[in-house]
């Protein structure tokens, strides 16, 4: 083990450790005061229980993240950083790239992903934590039985906590730790178990554990669940074409639509690009923003009817509003923005300030070129994927198609990560920005270049 460690620690740190010491210092100096959005940002409210539940319970709990240097942006974002590059070096530790070409890619891709992680979204909170779990995962196998026991439970707790800051997508981490953690030619009946096991803990308990939190601590209700309802009812009464799905959407619409506005008045307010537009519109005129939110505890009943009128429409048009949601999936696979430029320094004298902010549009510069040529979007890799799964079969000698598929079971489970992704966020899809997918087109693009890669022996 000694000697594997000695090894990886080569591939991650070159001879000049004085360069690469100075590259951090300087990177985390760029980072302050606290980078990109600040999602749910809810710490001047001092009691949890008037925080609201918008972001769920894990965002309102970082409320009471501590002050560290003046900037609890700047402290949490060290620790996202810290705990993603810790994961990295824990995920690849028995690895040797190959040729020069897995290098470069990996350090592009290490590059784009630190970026992300030092901005905070909720969706760069849970790269960085899941990141870590996954790494924990890799290295247990190298100690002693009890303490790979307890490494693996600690694993699956971090990476169930990082689900937590966006439950939705739970089942798309459980395909990527089954990826990591269990060989499909080496799989029998209870290994199977497992993997059924860890699917329903990543992809259910963490609604259920978010509801109970909220409720618990009594967060404000806003029911961000709405959100998508909302904005999938009013897509299906504008652009659908049954008059049955129109109606069944209308019912739902009735209910949060404001008093005396013309129901049509949410087709003039409907974008394909973002929901915010229905209830809260830029374009102010006689009947801007028309929908109005259902918030407090008292609106609970509405919103279960809300659901119930929105299961219904889906039920009794299921090809009709599969056609609409199909409207989607353009912007869904091409949506990017996942870097906010970031120019305020005002915590610095002139000269720090101006170096701050120098340094950080440097570092940003990368991964936004990347980001604006949809370099980061789901449908790029999506081809990617599918160009490798077409290069093996043309490199394959026997031309058999189940052995092509039996050598590319990598890039399946890379497809199968990216189209539950997809599935997914369409589902759910309330604007395109491409934050929302980029932390499971990393861990993709990661663990493709992981089981790329040699073992150290």
């Amino acid at each position: 083990m000694h000697i594997i460690a000695c090894k990886s620690i080569k591939f991650f740190v070159t001879k000049k450790t004085e360069f690469i010491l100075l590259s951090i210092i300087l990177y985390f100096f760029s980072l302050f005061p606290g980078k990109g959005g600040v999602e749910g940002q809810q710490q001047h409210i001092e009691l949890i229980s008037g925080r609201t539940d918008n972001w769920g319970f894990s965002t309102a709990l970082l409320g009471d993240w501590p002050n560290f240097f003046g900037r609890w942006q700047f402290s949490l974002s060290l620790v996202q950083v810290s705990l993603f590059w810790c994961g990295l070096l824990m995920l690849f530790f028995d690895r040797k790239p190959r040729a020069l070409f897995y290098k470069i890619l990996f350090y592009s891709l290490f590059t784009l992903s630190t970026v992300f992680v030092s901005q905070l979204w909720r969706d760069a909170t849970l790269l960085s934590i899941v990141v870590f779990g996954l790494g924990l995962n890799c290295v247990k196998n190298k100690f002693s039985k009890y303490l790979k026991i307890l490494l693996s439970c600690i694993s699956i707790c971090l990476i169930f906590i990082g689900i937590t800051f966006k439950p939705i997508y739970g089942v798309v981490i459980a395909l990527v730790f089954s990826w990591l953690a269990y060989h499909p030619k080496k799989l029998h009946f209870w290994k199977i178990m497992k993997v059924i096991s860890i699917f329903i803990f990543f992809s259910v308990l963490p609604f259920f554990l978010d509801k109970h939190l909220s409720g618990k601590y009594n967060l404000i209700k806003v029911y961000p669940e709405q959100q998508p309802i909302i904005f999938d009812l009013a897509s299906n009464f504008c652009w659908g074409a049954p008059e049955e799905l129109v109606s069944n959407a209308e019912l739902g619409l009735n209910l949060v639509i404001k008093p005396n506005y013309p129901i049509q008045t949410i087709c003039s307010a409907l974008r394909p690009n973002r929901w915010d537009n229905l209830h809260a519109d830029i374009n102010n005129w006689q009947f801007s923003s028309p929908i109005t939110r259902l918030e407090g505890a008292e609106r609970s009943k509405d919103v279960q009817k809300l659901e119930k009128f929105w299961v219904n429409m889906i039920k009794e048009s299921p090809i009709d509003w599969i056609q609409v949601k199909s409207l989607y999936l353009g912007p869904i696979l091409i949506m990017s923005n996942s870097f906010i430029p970031q120019n305020e320094s005002r915590y610095f004298s002139s000269i720090w300030g101006s170096i701050n902010h120098a340094l950080w549009t440097g570092i940003q510069f990368f991964p936004i070129l990347l980001d604006k040529i949809r370099v980061t979007s789901l449908g790029f890799a999506f081809l990617v994927v599918i160009l490798l799964m077409f290069i093996k079969g043309v490199r394959s000698e026997s031309g058999s198609v189940k052995k092509i598929l039996a050598d590319s079971s990598n890039e399946i489970f890379a497809l199968s990560v990216l189209f539950t992704t997809l599935i997914v966020t369409l589902i759910g899809f309330v604007a395109s920005n491409g934050r929302y997918v980029l932390p499971y087109i990393i861990l993709t693009y990661f663990m493709l270049l992981r089981n790329s890669m040699e073992k150290y022996k």
